[in-house]
C-alpha cells in the first residue's frame, strides 16, 4: 500500500446494497453515516461472518489530507492489540479511488446516543465505562499513540459474547503516533493551522496548536466524558465556538455537584485534576487516573484498573507523555492516597494540593475583596464609637464638676455654718467678750459691718443647699474657718447666681 492513494475518478460514487466490494464483502444495510464517510454492514462471502465497512466521501477522498487521516486510523487501530478497539480487519482503495476500511461488527450503540435516549448514567455504570475505555487508550499510549479525538460518540457499548456490555474505542482517524516507524505520516495531518478534534472534549494547547499535543491531551477527553456522562451536560459552554474556546481556555469548569449533588466529592476531584488547564498539574497517566477511578466502580472495574496498571506501568511511562520516557510531573495518587513529594526541579504538584480547587484564582480574589472591604467598615465603625465616647466623656466631665460645684453649700468655702452662726436664742454672754479677750483691741465698724453680713446670709444659704451634697469644712490646705479674699469673691458669684 503507497503513502498517498490514487485519487477518485470524477464519476466515484458510493456503492448501494446489495453491491459488493473488492470482491467479497456483499453490502446488506447502511448503519451510519458521517462527515467524512459511511458505514455499511457487510457480510464476508469468504469468511461467512458480518463486517463493518467504512466507506469514504467521494468528495472527501479528494483531498489528500482527509485521506491520509483515513488510513492512519486503519493503521493505529491494527497496532493496537486491545479487546476495547474496535479489531480492523481489511484496508484497500476501491477502483473507484474510495478508500475503505474493515472492521469487526459491533451490535449496541455508543455513549452519545445512550446520553441521548436515557440521560446521566448511574456513578458505577459511568466509571466502570470510562475504565474499559482507559485499557484501550493505554494501549494506545504504550504504543506511542495519541487518540487525540476522545468524545461519547467515539466509546461504542457492544455486547460481549456473554451478554455483559464492552466498550470499544472507535476512529483513530486523527490520532497522532510518535513512533519512529510512523515517519511517513505527512507532518500536514498535525500541522497548527489545522484544527483537528471535537471543540467541546478538546485541551486548551490542543485549541492553541494540534500539533503541539501529547498523551495528557487524552486525559483531559476522559475528565470531560466522565463529567457529561455524570451530569449529561458539559463543564465548558459557549453560544459560538469562539464563546467555547475562550470558556475552554479561561473559565473554570461548571461545579458537577450542583447538577448531582449525591455524586462524591471525592469523585468530582478526579474529575477536576483531569481538567487542569496547565497539563503538567493533571493526572500524570492514564495508570493513575485508573487506580483514582477504581473505588467508584464495581469489581469489573477494578479489575480493568489492575490491566491498565498491567499495560502501561506507571514506573516508566513512554515518551507521548512529554518528558521523553522519564517520570512526567503531576498528580501520582489518588484523593486520600499519599502522595510522594512533588519533585522540586519539575515543580509539579500532588493531588492534595488541588482537591480544594474549586472556584480557582477569580473566586480567591473575590474573597480577598470583600474580607478587604468588610474590615474596612468594621474600621470606619470603630472609629466613630471612640469619637462618640471621647465626646461623651468630656461632656459628662464637664457636667459632673458643675453639679458637684452648684451643691456645695457656700459653708465649706469658709463662711460660718448654721451651727456656728449666732441666734436669737443664744445668751447674752455667749457673745459678750471673756476676760481673755478684753484685752484685744476693739474691731473697726468696717470690720464689724462684714462680720455682720456674713453671719445674716449664711443661715439663708445653707438652708437653700441640697441637704445631700458633700460638706467641706474648707479649701484643701486652708484652716477651718480662715475667711480669705477669695472665698469672700466665690460667695459674691454665687449669690449674684
Amino acid at each position: 500500500m503507497s503513502s498517498r492513494p490514487p485519487a477518485p475518478l470524477p464519476n466515484a460514487r458510493l456503492p448501494e446494497p446489495p453491491e459488493t466490494l473488492a470482491g467479497k464483502y456483499r453490502l446488506e444495510r447502511t448503519l451510519g453515516r458521517g462527515g467524512m464517510g459511511v458505514v455499511y454492514l457487510a457480510h464476508h462471502e469468504l469468511l461467512g461472518r458480518h463486517v463493518a465497512v467504512k466507506l469514504m466521501l467521494p468528495e472527501i477522498a479528494r483531498n489528500p489530507e482527509a485521506v491520509a487521516r483515513f488510513l492512519n486510523e486503519a493503521r493505529a487501530a491494527a497496532r493496537i492489540q486491545n479487546e476495547h478497539v474496535a479489531r480492523v480487519m481489511d484496508v484497500g482503495t476501491l477502483e473507484s479511488g474510495l478508500p475503505y476500511i474493515v472492521m469487526e461488527y459491533l451490535r449496541g450503540a455508543d455513549l452519545g446516543d445512550q446520553l441521548a435516549r436515557n440521560g446521566p448514567l448511574p456513578v458505577e455504570m459511568a466509571v466502570d465505562y470510562v475504565l474499559q475505555a482507559l485499557e484501550a487508550i493505554a494501549e494506545a499510549h504504550a504504543a506511542g499513540i495519541v487518540h487525540r479525538d476522545l468524545k461519547p460518540s467515539n466509546l461504542f457499548v457492544a455486547v460481549g459474547e456473554d451478554g455483559a456490555p464492552r466498550v470499544k474505542v472507535l476512529d483513530f482517524g486523527i490520532s497522532k503516533a510518535g513512533a519512529p516507524a510512523d515517519a511517513a505520516v505527512s507532518p500536514s495531518l498535525t500541522s497548527t493551522s489545522a484544527v483537528l478534534g471535537s471543540p467541546f472534549y478538546m485541551s486548551p494547547e490542543q485549541l492553541r496548536s494540534s500539533r503541539d499535543v501529547d498523551a495528557r491531551a487524552d486525559i483531559w477527553a476522559i475528565g470531560v466524558i466522565l463529567y457529561e456522562l455524570l451530569s449529561a451536560k458539559l463543564p465548558y459552554r459557549g453560544d459560538t465556538l469562539g464563546a467555547l474556546f475562550a470558556s475552554i481556555l479561561e473559565d473554570p469548569p461548571q461545579p458537577l455537584r450542583k447538577t448531582r449533588p449525591e455524586i462524591p466529592a471525592s469523585l468530582e476531584d478526579v474529575i477536576l485534576l483531569c481538567l487542569r488547564r496547565k497539563r503538567d498539574e493533571r493526572w500524570r497517566s492514564v495508570t493513575v487516573l485508573a487506580r483514582a477511578l477504581a473505588p467508584f466502580g464495581s469489581q469489573a472495574g477494578a479489575r480493568s484498573a489492575e490491566r491498565v496498571t498491567r499495560i502501561l506501568p506507571d514506573a516508566h511511562l513512554p515518551h507521548v507523555y512529554g518528558q521523553g520516557s522519564g517520570r512526567p510531573p503531576g498528580p501520582s495518587s489518588a484523593p486520600g492516597e499519599p502522595s510522594p513529594a512533588p519533585a522540586a526541579a519539575t515543580g509539579s504538584r500532588t493531588a492534595a494540593s488541588w482537591q480544594s480547587d474549586v472556584g480557582g484564582m477569580r473566586r480567591l480574589r473575590r474573597r480577598v475583596k470583600w474580607t478587604l472591604a468588610a474590615l474596612a467598615v468594621c474600621a470606619a465603625g470603630a472609629l466613630a464609637v471612640a469619637v462618640v465616647l471621647v465626646r461623651g466623656g468630656r461632656a459628662g466631665g464637664a457636667a459632673a464638676g458643675a453639679s458637684t460645684l452648684a451643691s456645695t453649700p457656700v459653708a465649706s468655702y469658709g463662711a460660718p455654718s448654721a451651727a456656728e452662726a449666732p441666734t436669737a436664742a443664744t445668751p447674752a454672754t455667749a457673745s459678750a467678750p471673756s476676760a481673755s479677750t478684753a484685752s484685744a483691741p476693739a474691731p473697726s465698724a468696717a470690720t464689724v459691718a462684714t462680720a455682720a453680713t456674713a453671719t445674716s446670709s449664711a443661715p439663708a444659704r445653707a438652708a437653700a443647699a441640697p441637704p445631700a451634697g458633700p460638706t467641706r469644712r474648707s479649701l484643701p490646705g486652708r484652716a477651718p474657718g480662715a475667711a480669705t479674699a477669695s472665698s469672700t469673691a466665690i460667695d459674691t458669684i454665687l449669690d449674684r447666681h
